[in-house]
């Protein structure tokens, strides 16, 4: 499973509208993070049964999939993360708001518009596998993670930089 099924799942668990701009931010966000922590690719520390540290800053490696999933949903329902997700809530936020609501935010991850970009046009490269995951992908969905019954349109660059 690969960075943009795992930010849907969050997504979806978190009642975060799943657009095209939003996957992209989350594959920049964990781009930027960059570790390999199971199950993990934002890089939470929050503490999970049978969660292990990844690292010394406490970034934690999950046993499974869902735990990741349960433990990165635990961590953005926290208080000081209420700007992010309000941001991600917003079907008209822009590209630039989520950036700036995370760089903001304790997390400590400052993504910026190109990285952005450059995760835009070169999805399938950053769309890495998660480490730890099961390394099937689900059949119903296309290269952005989304099913096909989805209406969602891939943004032009000047739908995006709105």
């Amino acid at each position: 499973m690969n960075r943009g099924e795992f930010a849907r799942a969050v997504y979806e668990k978190m009642h975060i509208p799943i657009t095209p701009s939003r996957l992209y931010f989350a594959v920049a966000w964990a781009q930027f993070e960059g570790s390999n922590a199971k199950n993990n690719p934002w890089d939470t520390t929050e503490p999970y049964p049978d969660s292990t540290d990844y690292n010394t800053v406490g970034v934690k490696n999950y046993k499974t999939w869902d735990d990741g999933v349960y433990a990165t949903v635990s961590t953005l329902i926290l208080p000081y993360y209420k700007e992010l997700v309000a941001v991600l809530r917003n079907p008209k936020s822009s590209v630039q708001e989520m950036i700036a609501a995370l760089n903001a935010s304790p997390w400590g991850s400052h993504i910026t518009m190109a990285l952005y970009d450059d995760v835009q046009h070169n999805y399938k490269l950053f769309n890495k596998e998660v480490a730890g995951s099961p390394t099937v992908a689900p059949p119903s969905t296309n290269a952005l993670g989304l099913a096909p019954t989805t209406s969602a349109v891939v943004p032009t660059r000047a739908d995006v930089l709105v």
